[in-house]
């Protein structure tokens, strides 16, 4: 007990101190959280305050953070905002993930890698983090808008992706390379029956929102996070992960309750999520960053994270010719869907093994440190706009 409080109390003091700073500068606090990660995860201080058991704790403390986190922006988006906006939001999951996939994909090809490990590396390029941006959007106080939502749809969509990509990735890794396809055709099963399982729920959400009302704040609290993680793991045990579910949650939860304990429940579910529970997340991001790797790899960081950007933004700026949002609109959703830091970490993971296997452990070192530069380039670039116009989200 004492090393699990030891290691909490460490972590989010750190962080709170770090994030504080930049929010002094008025940069938002992920970035401060994000630093607090790297700083604990160099050597010294890595072996000083985690041990196995501790990691473990942090991991699982970070994945409660996705949750959390995605569940309150679901509360706090109108669903109806998310419709007006699901044409932009389609055809930018569509562009944003295939362009920088097929770069990657090439990239690897051009360097002599297999087939496999390009699918893995151009994989990890075309995902995007539901969670890092939604998060950057909220401490803007933009999540709520036009270009916010078609970033939160966009993501969603986003996710099957990656749920795809990463059962691809664990068929690649246990049959050495052999392509087990039909282990991925349950899917779309999958998907449908939680839209219907989903849609049962919603209807018989209004009994349980009219005992709600009768009861306390704190009973009414405790039922909405009850009946939010209750969704999420249906969607963990169809195999759609806990994004999509706790999404779906928090929107359910906005439509079928009053709006004055909407409010009342997202207030409560910030101030204990952002002050004890999503920290964790982004200390986590940051705890993957190996300094080592930058020093030793500069130049295949540099390309691999160029790519990265260069395939969201041009793929989310062809989106202009298709839709009436302008040049800086989506050059800005471009910079929102670069954000990464979640799955492309689990997916490469994941396939530590193919990189073991084809001598390429600094690709993999490469696509790590990409997916962190990426989270922390989003605040800056949308601080930077915003300054210059703050409209532009809505206009």
């Amino acid at each position: 007990m004492h090393d699990f409080l030891l290691t909490f109390t460490v972590c989010l003091a750190l962080a709170f101190v770090i994030s504080e700073v930049f929010h002094r500068f008025r940069y938002p606090r992920i970035l401060g959280q994000i630093i607090a990660g790297i700083v604990l995860g160099l050597p010294i201080l890595h072996d000083l305050v985690f041990t196995p058991d501790t990691l473990t704790y942090i991991s699982f403390l970070s994945q409660l953070g996705i949750i959390f986190l995605l569940l309150l922006a679901g509360l706090e988006i109108d669903y109806r905002r998310l419709m007006e906006v699901s044409r932009e939001a389609v055809l930018v999951a569509v562009f944003s993930a295939a362009i920088p996939f097929a770069m990657g994909f090439l990239l690897m090809k051009l360097f002599g890698y297999s087939d496999v490990l390009a699918l893995i590396v151009g994989g990890c390029l075309a995902v995007t983090a539901e969670a890092t941006k939604v998060k950057v959007l909220m401490d803007f106080k933009v999540l709520d808008t036009k270009l916010g939502a078609i970033m939160l749809a966009a993501g969603a969509i986003d996710d099957i992706l990656e749920i795809i990509l990463l059962s691809m990735v664990l068929v690649l890794v246990q049959t050495e390379g052999a392509l087990g396809l039909s282990q991925l055709i349950t899917l779309p099963l999958e998907i449908l029956l939680f839209i219907a399982l989903v849609y049962l729920f919603f209807k018989s959400f209004p009994w349980i929102a009219r005992y709600m009302q009768r009861t306390s704040e704190l009973g009414a609290f405790s039922i909405s996070i009850i009946l939010g993680l209750c969704v999420v793991m249906l969607s963990e045990f169809l195999g759609l992960g806990p994004v999509i579910g706790a999404l779906v949650a928090g929107l359910i939860l906005r439509v079928s309750i009053r709006a004055k304990e909407e409010r009342k429940i997202a207030k409560d579910l910030r101030i204990a999520a952002f002050g004890l529970i999503v920290p964790f997340f982004f200390i986590w991001i940051g705890m993957q960053f190996d300094v080592n790797a930058l020093f030793m790899y500069p130049v295949l960081v540099l390309l691999i994270t160029l790519i990265a950007t260069l395939g969201k933004l041009s793929g989310s700026i062809i989106v202009k010719f298709f839709s009436k949002l302008s040049l800086k609109q989506t050059a800005l959703i471009g910079w929102g869907m670069n954000s990464r830091g979640a799955v492309e970490l689990v997916i490469a993971s994941a396939a530590y093994p193919v990189f073991v296997r084809e001598n390429a452990v600094e690709i993999f070192s490469a696509v790590v440190i990409m997916a962190i530069i990426t989270t922390m380039i989003f605040p800056v670039m949308l601080k930077h706009e915003l300054k210059k116009n703050p409209l532009v989200m809505d206009d």
